[in-house]
């Protein structure tokens, strides 16, 4: 799979994999045990200084993460979760390695995430982020910051595609309400974390 480049200089870039290997994909008895890891309650974000029920559940695994004017305090990463990890770590082969995991439930298409980028001073410079899809198929929108457009891909169940270069500055990205999708999906979307806290 090559590159997809999202700006004229080639600077950023998605890599989008819709059928990925036997070895990290789940069946339905994998999905139904992802799921039942969901917390209990929604995430909390600070926006203009309200802090708001996120419209979807959410924990980090490995590292605790701080977004939104919030810190999400990470679990131990359970099995299921780092077979992803170390599949990652193997595909990438770089120095830095993929150290935490944030998952997503979202139960139908009510549940969502807005147009945000992963930019937090946690993350290593520029190092790629794997997102892996599965349940519902659903709307990824990745938006340019200066030309505001448009680029849309559907994540199907065990896909994965991957953010890199400089994506995080030139682009956001968001999975949208779409009211007509009844079914669940889960996104285990890994990153590369400096060693602090």
């Amino acid at each position: 799979m090559s590159h997809t480049y999202l700006d004229p200089l080639e600077q950023s870039w998605i890599k989008y994999y819709s059928n990925i290997p036997e070895n990290v994909k789940i069946n339905q008895t994998d999905f139904e045990i992802l799921w039942n890891l969901h917390p209990e309650e929604k995430g909390k974000v600070k926006i203009m200084g309200k802090q708001l029920e996120t419209p979807r559940w959410q924990q980090a695994y490995g590292i605790s993460y701080s977004f939104s004017g919030t810190v999400n305090n990470a679990l131990p990463i359970p099995p299921m979760i780092q077979k992803f990890i170390d599949w990652a770590n193997l595909k990438e082969d770089s120095d830095d390695i993929f150290n935490m995991a944030l998952v997503n439930w979202y139960l139908n298409g009510d549940h969502y995430i807005g147009h945000h980028s992963d930019d937090e001073r946690q993350l290593i410079k520029e190092s790629s982020i794997y997102c892996f899809s599965f349940g519902a198929d659903r709307d990824f929108i990745l938006k340019n910051k200066t030309t505001k457009e448009n680029t849309k891909i559907c994540l199907n169940d065990n896909s994965l595609i991957i953010m890199g270069g400089k994506c995080q500055k030139t682009h956001t990205h968001s999975i949208p309400k779409r009211k007509k999708i009844n079914d669940r999906r889960i996104s285990i979307t890994l990153r590369k974390f400096k060693n602090i806290e």
